[in-house]
C-alpha cells in the first residue's frame, strides 16, 4: 500500500490564507466577532472553518461599513443577496477564493446568534433562513448541518423553537 500525501494548497490558496489572517489583525471588530463565534463553536462542538468564517464576518463588517446593514439582521432575501451578490463581490474586490465551507460559516453564524438571542428584531425565523440557503447552495451540506447537534432542537433554547428575537 502507497501512503497518501497530504493535499498541498495552492498558491492562490496561500494567498488567501494571508489576506484573510492580515484583515483579522487589522481590524478588531472583525476580531472580536470571530473569537467570540468560534468559543461559542467549540463549547457546542460546532464544527466551523476559521478562514470560512473569517470571510463571512469580515463580508458582513463590510456590508456594514457600506451600507449601514446589520450583521445580526437576517431575511430570506438578505440570504439570496448574500450569496449570490454581497459575498462573491467581496472576495472578487478582496482577491480572496470562496469555498464550499462559507455557507457552512453562514450557518455557524447564524447558530451562534440563535443561540445568544443575537438576531437582530424583524429577522425571519431560522428555519427559513436554512432553507432559503441549502435553496441556493444545495441541500447536501444543510442536510448534513442539520443532522448536527447544534442545528437540532436543543430543549430550552429560542434556537431549537425556531425563535431568535433579542431579549428586552
Amino acid at each position: 500500500m502507497t501512503p497518501t500525501r497530504p493535499a498541498v494548497p495552492s498558491a492562490r490558496h496561500l494567498e488567501t490564507a494571508r489576506r484573510l489572517e492580515g484583515m483579522r489583525r487589522s481590524d478588531p471588530v472583525l476580531r472580536s466577532r470571530q473569537i467570540r463565534t468560534r468559543a461559542w463553536a467549540l463549547a457546542n462542538a460546532v464544527p466551523v472553518d476559521g478562514e470560512a468564517l473569517t470571510i463571512v464576518l469580515a463580508v458582513l463588517a463590510d456590508d456594514e461599513f457600506r451600507s449601514g446593514s446589520v450583521p445580526e439582521a437576517w431575511t430570506s432575501a438578505r440570504v439570496v443577496d448574500f450569496v449570490w451578490r454581497t459575498c462573491p463581490l467581496w472576495a472578487l474586490h478582496h482577491g480572496v477564493v470562496l469555498s464550499r465551507a462559507t455557507a457552512d460559516a453562514l450557518r455557524a453564524w447564524w447558530a451562534f446568534l440563535a443561540d445568544g438571542d443575537g438576531f437582530a428584531p424583524g429577522s425571519d425565523p431560522l428555519t427559513a433562513l436554512e432553507e432559503t440557503l441549502a435553496s441556493h447552495t444545495g441541500r447536501a451540506a444543510a442536510a448534513a448541518a442539520s443532522r448536527h447537534p447544534s442545528m437540532t432542537a436543543r430543549s430550552g433554547t429560542r434556537a431549537a423553537s425556531g425563535q431568535h428575537e433579542r431579549r428586552p
